[in-house]
């Protein structure tokens, strides 16, 4: 294969090579980043853009973690009981 047709090849994947990565680093949905983006800049400018998916990234994990955390399987609240056992 010569070079020019790699190159071609190349660039016709190059979208979705980078989809496929950006949906296994960062597990949120394009439209929330899309969001996270603008409300990002309208806030703070250039650097609110810069930080906001990353933001967003740590609270959605968070509240993702929060909510699947101390279920009984009843579906309430699980009561939280100390790992170690006191003397």
């Amino acid at each position: 294969m010569d070079p020019e047709r790699a190159d071609q090849l190349l660039n016709a994947e190059r979208p979705r090579i980078a989809r496929s990565l950006a949906q296994r680093v960062v597990p949120l949905h394009p439209l929330t980043i899309l969001l996270a983006l603008t409300g990002g800049a309208i806030v703070a400018g250039a650097l609110g853009a810069l930080l906001a998916v990353p933001i967003t990234a740590v609270v959605w994990t968070v509240c993702t973690a929060w909510a699947g955390k101390g279920r009984s399987a009843a579906g309430g609240l699980a009561r939280a009981r100390p790992t170690w056992s006191g003397s």
